[in-house]
């Protein structure tokens, strides 16, 4: 595993704008500034993270100077120019001509043996074309962020480049008009001297998944020029930018059976991959950049937990900071939350605060009572856990009288829960199943009321008209039974389903 690096980048003022032509240096820097500035504007002040190197890697030659190109030299006549339209992607140019670099006629031939020979003629000025148009068709399979294409160019004596038909740069040629007409004028004559290459690197360019097209017109300085000469190389540099971190997972104290999430979230490019380690563990499929858990121990505090991240790059990786987290248990004792009893009167529900466990639900019929308020007992013939549900039925021998009130009484220490936590003795109030449900309603204020009502075995709707639609609202528990509501709303108690 590589070395943790750490770097602290803090801007202080906006970075400068882009030069037309920029330098590989100047580009990694504008590049470096514009991510610091973005996290400044993310953190708000100076912010010290983890990060991978980046790597620049340059592709072998895209285009060179004896690749074969479409071309069209123009024979000083306006009708032989071709339509504006001749640098977008689709312009047909199944009408021109093809062949190899190097292009055009020189008299020194000689000044240019080191980048390749003549293999094109196109006329010199004197005995016809002010200009000549070239198209290239090239396939582009890479990424296109944090990416510069580099150009080579043997040109004499001007020159305009397109790519997908937007120009990327021009060279010894005036700045207007676009589109240059067919005789426009080059500035000067051999502006860096017979042989000599213009390089340039375009950053972010409009490149495209797939096929691009290149395109390039040639002008002369003027009618009386001897020679004309044309040849690029273009190949592309990508920025591995290996992660940076900017998200750190955080420190937490956590009550059990609370969902745990951890953020590491990196930025790179190519994307960072992730694994989690639980105290220096490996955590199987814990890959992605967020990784959340639910303790799986209820019943009692253990040792902190150790989490950490490893950041993987293509050419480097590194450690998160450890976070640590602790789990506490729940060491409140199970409680009654309501009785209610079912439609034909003769099911109890209890539904307790927590879960408990099957066992000590189940086992021990004995531990309820159930009486009414002359004392008399009903028989409890069976008592079950309703699955992944806090709630008892209790089965009873003789109904219940509907609507009347009934006393519910758990014996102390009978009911655990799962971590054998019993249950304190409870003894709760009742009323039985009835189909007219006593209602109160306070108002709150001119635009919301109240509503109170006793039987835990129904649950409040409400519409915004007599017809609909109707809909569960949330009610809250605490002896009484209450909701609130809008005033403007209809209401209406129905039975919860058994």
């Amino acid at each position: 595993m590589n070395p943790t690096t750490r770097l602290s980048w803090c801007v202080t003022s906006s970075h400068p704008k882009l030069p037309q032509v920029p330098s590989p240096a100047s580009l990694l820097l504008s590049f470096k500034s514009a991510l610091a500035a973005a996290l400044l504007l993310a953190f708000g002040n100076c912010w010290a993270f983890t990060q991978c190197p980046p790597v620049w890697i340059t592709s072998p030659a895209i285009i060179d100077y004896t690749s074969n190109w479409k071309f069209r030299p123009n024979t000083n006549a306006l009708t032989a120019s071709p339509s504006d339209e001749w640098a977008q992607p689709d312009y047909d140019d199944a009408g021109w001509s093809e062949g190899p670099g190097l292009f055009g006629y020189e008299t020194r031939p000689d000044l240019y043996q080191s980048f390749g020979p003549f293999q094109t003629s196109i006329a010199p000025p004197h005995q016809g074309p002010l200009s000549s148009y070239f198209r290239k068709r090239f396939q582009w399979t890479g990424s296109a962020s944090a990416l510069y294409l580099n150009f080579t160019n043997l040109v004499d004596d001007g020159m305009i480049v397109y790519l997908n038909g937007v120009e990327l740069f021009s060279f010894n040629m005036p700045n207007t008009p676009r589109p240059m007409t067919w005789d426009g004028l080059a500035l000067a004559t051999d502006r860096l001297g017979e042989g000599v290459p213009f390089t340039t690197n375009i950053f972010a360019p409009n490149l495209r998944q797939g096929e691009n097209v290149i395109a390039v017109e040639l002008h002369q300085s003027g009618i009386a020029s001897g020679d004309n000469v044309f040849g690029m190389k273009m190949t592309a540099t990508t920025a591995s930018f290996d992660p940076i971190q900017l998200t750190q997972p955080a420190d937490a104290t956590v009550l059990y059976p609370r969902t745990v999430t951890l953020l590491a979230e990196a930025f790179g490019d190519p994307r960072a991959q992730f694994q989690w380690y639980e105290d220096g563990v490996s955590i199987p499929g814990a890959t992605a950049a967020v990784y959340s858990f639910t303790p799986t121990n209820p019943c009692s505090a253990r040792s902190p937990i150790q989490f950490v991240c490893e950041v993987r790059g293509s050419l480097c990786t590194f450690l998160s900071r450890t976070a640590t987290i602790q789990v506490m248990h729940d060491d409140l004792p199970p409680s009654v939350r309501s009785v209610r009893s079912s439609s034909g009167l003769t099911a109890l529900y209890i539904e307790f605060s927590q879960m408990v466990s099957r066992d000590s639900a189940e086992d021990n019929i004995f531990a309820y009572t159930v009486s009414d308020g002359a004392d008399a007992e009903f028989t409890v013939l069976s008592a079950s856990l309703q699955t992944n549900q806090p709630t008892v039925i209790l089965e009873l021998l003789e109904p219940l009288s509907e609507g009347a009130t009934y006393t519910l009484h758990l014996a102390g220490d009978s009911v655990l829960n799962l971590c054998g936590l019993p249950a304190d003795e409870a003894t709760v109030s009742f009323q039985a199943w009835t189909r007219d449900v006593p209602l109160r309603i306070t108002r709150m204020s001119p635009a919301v009321v109240q509503l109170h009502w006793a039987d835990a075995s129904f649950g409040l709707e409400a519409a915004p008209s007599p017809t609909g639609p109707w809909v569960s609202r949330p009610y809250a528990r605490s002896g009484d039974i209450e909701a609130v509501v809008p005033e403007t709303h209809y209401f209406r108690l129905r039975r919860i389903p058994e």
